[in-house]
């Protein structure tokens, strides 16, 4: 999951926070599981301190994740963090459960995400630990003395909590086949999933979750050392030419914006700069109070673009997808020194390495009179 824009890093690790705190005061188990859940996102130390102040806020709600794969694996790991310290409280599992009933998980799965995350308690607590004194990213204090009931092993799992329908994409697999889950299982779990209500779209998220989402990505612009880097990704793994990671349309391989035209030769490709616009615009609305975004540099962003595209060095063409969609074309190329001639269905271009994106996030700050930015 190192491919989480800024934004969503800190909510996610605000929500694992969050759970923590609930407990009281983080001990040493605890920070440990934040450590390793820091590490699995590849979160930064700004991260973490830009999700701390989001949830020492003292209005903090849960937010949602957009991706249903990154919503299941937060949830596991808010259960990781709640089973840190061998058993689940009613303060720990209440949020937890209020935010699995948010995202209508069933029931039936209850039994599944318990299993996988002492799996994984068990793999962290075998790992050897590092000989300092507190992991950097988490600040611990002293947890005062109290009494702690630990699992008896033969008495059966901790309290049921809810976890999503296939978090077995998200996480660790079972090591062994004595502990996969039996057909019949499985078998129930589909018919309770077909049961449950349609899972609601991306734009039905509330208007609250999208506040919190927009507040945790400021935090990070606040704490960034170039907020302007922050806002284009500079230095993240989602560069984008917009000016707003919020966007999610960075520039890589596979995005549907960059899909959006048509093949003029078998090697022209150009670029319908009007669907390009409706789709960043769609892709802003729900950002768009944020006092960072700028239209003008959205707009200049566009017009900076190139209006055609030659495949080589800086772009090659996108292999159409199984369901028949692209065109059909004439794809030659050099195998072993000889010339070869195939017929492809493509379904637009994808960019070679993020050259070309700097380029135009170099112009898009000369046009708007942004102080230029420094790549690494």
């Amino acid at each position: 999951m190192d491919s989480l824009a800024k934004a969503e890093r800190v909510a996610y690790l605000a929500n694992v926070l969050a759970i923590a705190a609930h407990a009281g005061e983080i001990g040493p188990e605890e920070a440990r599981v934040i450590e390793h859940v820091a590490a699995r996102v590849a979160a930064t130390d700004a991260d973490m301190e830009a999700a701390r102040h989001l949830q020492e806020s003292g209005h903090y709600k849960m937010a949602l994740m957009r991706d249903q794969r990154i919503r299941m694996a937060n949830l596991e790991d808010m259960v990781l963090v709640a089973l840190a310290d061998g058993t689940i409280r009613e303060a720990e599992s209440a949020p937890i459960e209020k935010l699995a009933g948010a995202m209508r998980y069933s029931q039936v799965d209850i039994e599944m995400a318990v299993r996988r995350a002492k799996q994984r308690l068990r793999k962290l607590a075998n790992q050897p630990s590092r000989p300092t004194a507190a992991p950097k990213t988490v600040a611990t204090r002293r947890r005062p003395a109290r009494t702690v009931s630990r699992p008896d092993p033969k008495s059966g799992p901790p309290p049921p909590l809810p976890v999503p329908p296939n978090a077995e994409e998200a996480i660790d697999q079972p090591e062994s086949e004595s502990e996969a889950e039996p057909d019949a299982k499985m078998a129930e779990k589909q018919h309770a999933r077909e049961s449950l209500p349609a899972e609601p779209e991306a734009d039905s998220v509330s208007q609250d979750e999208e506040a919190l989402i927009l507040a945790a990505c400021i935090e990070a612009r606040n704490a960034a050392a170039n907020p302007d880097a922050h806002c284009f990704g500079v230095g993240d793994a989602s560069l984008n030419i917009w000016g707003c990671c919020m966007a999610r349309m960075p520039w890589a391989a596979g995005q549907n914006w960059l899909s959006l035209g048509t093949f003029r030769s078998d090697n022209v490709f150009e670029f319908d700069r009007d669907a390009i616009r409706r789709e960043v615009v769609q892709a802003l609305r729900p950002v768009a109070s944020c006092p960072c975004l700028q239209a003008e540099t959205v707009g200049k962003a566009i017009d900076c673009m190139p209006s055609r595209a030659r495949v080589g060095p800086r772009w090659v063409r996108r292999p159409a997808k199984p369901d028949g969609t692209g065109v059909v074309l004439n794809v030659r190329e050099r195998v072993h020194g000889c010339e070869v001639c195939s017929r492809r269905r493509v379904e637009g271009l994808d960019p070679v390495g993020v050259g070309e994106a700097r380029r135009i996030v170099r112009d898009v700050c000369r046009a708007v009179n942004r102080p230029p930015l420094a790549f690494p």
